[in-house]
């Protein structure tokens, strides 16, 4: 949250005073602008302290931190721009359990966040990378319809990763 400067805090002699309803009230001397906030039951607050004068507002300054808090709060709350969802799939997986994790990835994408695709390969299945190879094929023909792979990683060490992006 910003750092502003409230009633005494204020240190220009002469300020641009806007009232609550926003309003501009003209140039005024700093304790003339005190005296009007303190009559509304108010507090002044410099907003614009680069200004020549700088700019004060007659607001109540609680009720404006509280809404401030609530705005960065409702914006917290719409941001899911780095979150990355993980499935993780083996490659003699099922037909039926494949559906079932592509309709993850799919609502996943759906609410905008990344799936990384994690094919994991153990033991033997190491010998065997043309099934995995398969596989991821058969995820990029399926996701196709609601997301596009924006990163393909080659095999390295027991995995194959794909990164999967909501489209547009």
């Amino acid at each position: 949250m910003p750092r502003l400067r409230i009633n005494h805090q204020i240190q220009a002699a002469n300020v641009r005073l806007i009232d609550l309803d926003g309003s501009h009230l003209g140039i005024k001397p700093l304790a003339e602008a005190l005296a009007i906030a303190r009559s509304k039951g108010s507090d002044l607050v410099e907003i614009a302290p680069q200004a020549n004068p700088p700019a004060c507002r007659v607001i109540e300054y609680s009720k404006y931190l509280y809404q401030l808090e609530k705005r960065l709060k409702q914006a917290q709350k719409k941001q899911h721009a780095g979150q990355i969802k993980e499935i993780r799939f083996r490659p003699r997986i099922s037909d039926h359990d494949l559906e079932v994790k592509l309709n993850h990835a799919h609502e996943f994408l759906e609410k905008k966040f990344k799936v990384r695709v994690n094919i994991m390969l153990r033991g033997r299945e190491k010998e065997h990378l043309d099934l995995a190879q398969v596989l991821r094929e058969k995820i990029k023909e399926r996701i196709t319809t609601f997301g596009y792979v924006e990163q393909e990683m080659p095999f390295r060490g027991s995995s194959m990763i794909l990164t999967i992006a909501p489209k547009k």
